[in-house]
This record gives C-alpha cells, sequence and structure tokens, in this order.
C-alpha cells in the first residue's frame, strides 16, 4: 500500500509547483495591467543603456502614426502606408522587445510595453521592472 502512495508523490509535487508558477504569472499580469502610462521623457530619462535610445525614440513615432490600428491585422488595413507602419512596429517589438534585454533596461521595456501591439510581448512585459515616480528624483546609476 505504501508502494502505490509513493508513486505518486513526484507527479503530485510537479503539479503543485505548475499550478503556483500558473497563479504568480497570473497575478503578475494583472499589477502590470494596472501600472501607470509614463511620458516619453519620464521613460527616456530611465534609460540604463543609451544605445536604446534611438530604438525608444522609433517605438514612439510608430505608435503615434498606427494608434488607431494598432490592434488590427496589418492584412486589414486599408492605407498601405499605415500597413507598413503597423509591420514596421510589430517587427521591431518582435526583435527589440526580448525579456533580457527588457529586464536589463527597465526605460526600455516599459516603452515596448507602452507602444508595442498587445500579445506580441509578453515575455518582455513579465520581466519589465517599475519606475519610479514622475516626480521623484532618479536614483544615482552604479555604472
Amino acid at each position: 500500500m505504501y508502494q502505490n502512495k509513493r508513486k505518486f508523490i513526484l507527479p503530485f509535487l510537479v503539479s503543485i509547483v505548475i499550478a503556483i508558477l500558473v497563479v504568480m504569472t497570473y497575478l503578475k499580469m494583472q499589477d502590470i495591467t494596472h501600472w501607470p502610462t509614463y511620458s516619453k521623457e519620464h521613460i527616456l530619462r530611465n534609460i540604463k543603456q543609451p544605445k536604446n535610445l534611438p530604438l525608444i525614440e522609433e517605438l514612439f513615432i510608430l505608435n503615434d502614426l498606427v494608434k488607431d490600428v494598432i490592434e488590427q491585422k496589418s492584412g486589414s488595413i486599408e492605407k498601405p502606408e499605415k500597413r507598413a507602419d503597423l509591420i514596421l512596429l510589430t517587427k521591431i517589438c518582435k526583435d527589440s522587445c526580448k525579456a533580457i534585454r527588457c529586464r536589463i533596461d527597465p526605460g526600455l521595456g516599459q516603452a515596448c510595453r507602452q507602444n508595442c501591439p498587445s500579445g506580441k510581448i509578453d515575455f518582455c512585459i513579465l520581466a519589465t521592472k517599475r519606475l519610479p515616480p514622475e516626480n521623484q528624483p532618479n536614483p544615482p546609476t552604479t555604472d
């Protein structure tokens, strides 16, 4: 009888760990949806790597161009300019908004969170750190 119970301990523990990870991920995503929308200037003040500056500015420019059609499929957009801009924004988000880059540079992570189409950058959003409030001075960097 003891052998039968012992056989189920490992699958039970694995199931518990997976359930805990799913719940923690869900709670993190719910928290992130309530984060504030930061201004472009605030995000640019909080970048850690200056090489990301042109990328962040391009994300904001492209988002302004396709704001009204950002959640649509590119094939359903009539205007070729908007379609090309949306494809470019999606490609930049897919290539540049990787989880490790969003974790290392909170400014890039927040820019991706605010400007990229939803569903394209879930891992980046989970890795992004919250920025300090806009009225609070930036902490000194240790670089």
